[in-house]
């Protein structure tokens, strides 16, 4: 539950004589510990569907966002943007180290770092608004009140949706997708070939 305790959101959760709560919060390179710990390659299951959103017509009235659209895009903003930003620098690297001619050392530690991204096939915000009635009735007031159900606002719902249906909707998307992505994921972890070798 601490991995999950939001500021303000939810409450921190003590676990000996501290209070603990979601650890991205601090951990802007959330890369970062597993490459300090030796990881040759790095797996990222991202949570973000990367096509865009579809720009609103030209003559379209565009109201001004409401608290719910600007705490999902703080939220998305404090989760989501330290991975990629992460990933972009890794990739940097990666880049600079592949051009250099001696292998790593004590002396030239670098080294290339493969990594495999998943991104969802489906939008969570689209699911998080099929179950946005799935909330408790004190939450869905408190939503409706910072216009939190509106069009724009379903980043935050996504966020804060930790109901059964949803939960299991989300497994199961994750489930397709890796299954959609099994040849690649089998190459990433070198276990086609184990695989292909057992009795």
């Amino acid at each position: 539950m601490a991995s999950v305790a939001l500021p303000v959101i939810f409450p921190a959760v003590r676990i000996g004589q501290e209070f603990f709560g979601d650890g991205s919060l601090r951990q802007q390179a959330p890369i970062s510990p597993v490459l300090h710990l030796g990881a040759e390659k790095v797996l990222v299951i991202a949570s973000r569907n990367e096509d865009p959103n579809p720009l609103p017509a030209a003559d379209a009235d565009v109201p001004y966002p409401p608290l719910g659209q600007i705490a999902g895009y703080l939220l998305d903003t404090l989760f989501m943007d330290s991975i990629y930003a992460d990933l972009e620098r890794l990739q940097r690297i990666n880049n600079t180290v592949s051009r250099l001619h001696e292998p790593p050392s004590s002396e030239q530690p670098l080294r290339v770092v493969d990594t495999l991204v998943i991104t969802p096939s489906a939008d969570i915000r689209d699911i998080a608004r099929r179950h946005q009635d799935d909330f408790p009735m004190s939450v869905r007031v408190l939503l409706n009140r910072v216009g939190g159900f509106s069009r724009g606002s379903s980043q935050l719902l996504s966020y804060l949706l930790f109901e059964s249906a949803y939960c299991s909707e989300l497994i199961e998307l994750g489930m397709r997708d890796a299954a959609a992505n099994a040849d690649a994921l089998l190459d990433f972890v070198g276990t086609r070939s184990a695989i292909s070798r057992a009795p």
